[in-house]
């Protein structure tokens, strides 16, 4: 029999304190940047610029996981290096002529050329003979090793021509050509083009007023095109385990694409900028509506195929909102200030279309079984799980037809079986969605003299998420949530009673109306004895802690919160030292001192045990499902601000 070491651990998750002292994680690396700029004045109205840039790293990156790990009890290690470097260069020649008094005319023609390259070697081992040895040769099996690399080129040609009138009219007219190297060759020139307007109009109309200071109102029609990953068009062979300990490779499991094409977005905005009262209060706004086309997406096709899943273009993405931001300087004297900025933002995201009948696509796959989706007339960023059953339940259908079943969805008071426990559903349906309803910040800014001191404080509404963290945590029994009293005043880990009445039973009455789930999908109703009855009846029954506890296991909806947050993100004091002797002499005209503190205090949020921003990475689909989040950061540290 198969013996392991103590693992000083236990309900899933490995003691922090052991994994601060026996599993540790390093990295080094070593980084250079560098930069040339030449710029040449051809003529009084006409320049010519180059730069050329090369950012290089190399990056050492190891994991031991002590013997005694979850998941890993006989330990192991993990090693992997990277190499990165990129190379960017850039010409533009710029014309900036005036026409009269009235007309001025800015343009500029240019080039760009990007080069990517990137290796990843790794090496890791399981099972070490000799505890906390890491090393390649203490090892019951062989080492796995690991090799990539990454080679991508871009290249650009654009022009832009900006045309003023008597500074108050001003049209942008913007070009621009890029060549991929990741796109076939037959569609690997993309054109996108962009147009905006802006009027001035209180400098238009000549309106000379302290009420009104400044209006401006603008808008802008935009297209942005888009590449696809590397080694997207044809297969490629990657490392897999050694086989009979010969090293061994696998092909790709995702089938080529058939003209592959550039994804596009295109965007319009409207916006105005008010300035009231000597510029003491401003006020921007502008609304956006953006829709993403041709998306380079993998979809999930037959494994007759040889395949899982496939390259494609398709789908249509809408995003339209609203952002506004007010600066109001209610205080402004000759030693002191205050400035306060606000801002608030609303997007609304909506899925137009996938690819030809497809039902759905699944964005994220998360843990134990809960997936995020995008289905055609639905909000981007639906959660798809198991719900609980409840006492009115409908079927729904992809057709008209209802031939083409969907999922149920419930509503009412949720079922209670006999045995006190809720009831999943038997199938998966929607069960939250992660885009928020809006979001913003309030920043506030004071200076006295020299001392300045100043906070942000931003906050989140709405968005679901799914936390693993509280569903092990809660079927493994070390959360509160399991030992709570009872309606009785008693500890619900106490045995329930088989007499609800009995003031000394322990255990949890569930809010709900006892009932089961009928073959056909129906619902059924009962009393306490299991007894069908024609009306609801309200649960009456006590089930126990553990019980009550294994309920939360793969009934999602039970460990689906509301993300909401509100924040402390940022305190900073400080003070400036003016015309310091000694420094002075070299130029120096003031050195600014301050403290900064960043994610210092969680206000507000119904989210329990976690910051519910661990769950978020901006630009990724793995949103809104959490697992196992360690603790969110606090980080205190100086600044210092030296102006010749």
């Amino acid at each position: 029999m198969t013996r392991y070491p103590i693992n000083w651990n236990h309900s899933y998750h490995d003691n922090p304190y052991f994994l601060l002292n026996k599993s540790t994680n390093s990295r080094n690396r070593d980084r250079i940047m560098g930069n040339f700029n030449l710029q040449y004045n051809i003529l009084e109205w006409l320049s010519f610029k180059a730069m050329v840039g090369n950012d290089w790293y190399v990056e050492d990156r190891k994991q031991l996981t002590a013997q005694g790990t979850n998941g890993d009890r006989r330990g192991g290690f993990w090693a992997g290096s990277y190499r990165r470097n990129e190379l960017t260069a850039n010409t533009m020649l710029t014309a900036n002529r005036d026409f009269g008094s009235d007309i001025n005319v800015v343009a500029w023609v240019g080039g760009e050329y990007n080069h990517y390259d990137y290796q990843y070697h790794s090496t890791s081992v399981s099972d070490l003979i000799i505890p906390d040895l890491y090393a390649t040769s203490n090892a019951v099996v062989p080492a796995t090793t690991g090799l990539s690399e990454t080679h991508t080129e871009l290249q650009s040609v654009f022009g832009n021509v900006n045309f003023g009138f008597r500074n108050y009219l001003f049209i942008d007219l913007t070009a621009r050509n890029d060549w991929s190297s990741t796109l076939p060759v037959d569609n690997n020139s993309y054109f996108y083009p962009s147009v905006s307007l802006g009027l001035v109009v209180t400098e238009a109309l000549g309106v000379q007023s302290d009420i009104l200071s400044y209006a401006k109102v603008r808008a802008s029609y935009a297209e942005v095109g888009g590449t696809a990953g590397a080694y997207k068009l044809q297969g490629v062979y990657s490392a897999a385990q050694p086989f009979s300990g010969q090293p061994s490779l696998t092909y790709a499991d995702i089938k080529p694409p058939l003209g592959l094409k550039p994804q596009r977005k295109k965007s319009l905005e409207f916006g105005t900028d008010l300035k009231f009262l000597n510029n003491r209060i401003g006020l921007d706004a502008t609304y956006y509506k953006e829709n993403t086309t041709n998306q380079i997406m993998d979809i999930a096709i037959s494994r007759v195929t040889g395949f899982n899943t496939q390259t494609i273009n398709a789908g249509n993405i809408q995003n339209q909102g609203v952002e506004l931001t007010l600066r109001v300087t209610p205080v402004q004297k000759t030693d002191f200030r205050w400035d306060l900025t606000a801002n608030w933002a609303k997007n609304k995201s909506e899925v137009i279309e996938l690819y030809e009948d497809m039902r759905y696509l699944t964005l994220y796959y998360g843990s134990w079984s809960m997936y995020i989706h995008a289905r055609p007339g639905q909000p981007y960023g639906q959660m798809w799980g198991y719900s609980l059953v409840r006492e009115n339940a409908k079927d729904v259908y992809y057709d008209e037809a209802e031939t083409e079943f969907s999922h149920t969805e419930y509503s009412g008071r949720p079922l209670i079986s006999t045995s006190g426990r809720h009831i999943r559903s038997n199938s998966r349906g929607p069960v939250g969605n992660v885009m928020p309803d809006w979001f913003g910040g309030v920043h506030n800014s004071f200076t006295y003299k020299d001392l300045n001191f100043s906070f942000l404080v931003d906050f989140r509404k709405g968005g679901d998420l799914f936390s693993v963290t509280n569903m092990f945590g809660m079927y493994a029994g070390i959360l509160e949530g399991t030992a709570l009293v009872n309606d009785k005043g008693v500890n619900m880990r106490e045995d329930p009673s088989v007499d609800p009445d009995d003031p000394t039973g322990g255990g949890l009455k569930l809010d709900g109306v006892m009932g089961y789930v009928d073959t056909d999908g129906s619902i059924v109703f009962t009393d306490a004895d299991g007894t069908d009855v024609a009306a609801p009846m309200e649960n009456t029954i006590y089930g126990g802690a553990e019980r009550y506890g294994h309920d939360f296991y793969g009934k999602h909806e039970l460990s689906i919160f509301d993300a909401s947050f509100v924040k402390l993100r940022e305190v900073v004091l400080g003070y400036t030292f003016n015309d310091i002797p000694f420094l002075s002499s070299i130029g120096v005209g003031s050195v600014n001192l301050s403290m900064v503190g960043r994610n210092l205090w969680i206000i507000h949020t119904d989210m329990p045990h976690i910051d519910p921003e661990n769950a978020f990475s901006a630009g990724t689909n793995n949103v809104g499902i959490e697992s196992n989040a360690i603790p969110s950061v606090r980080s205190y540290g100086f600044n210092l601000k030296v102006v010749f």
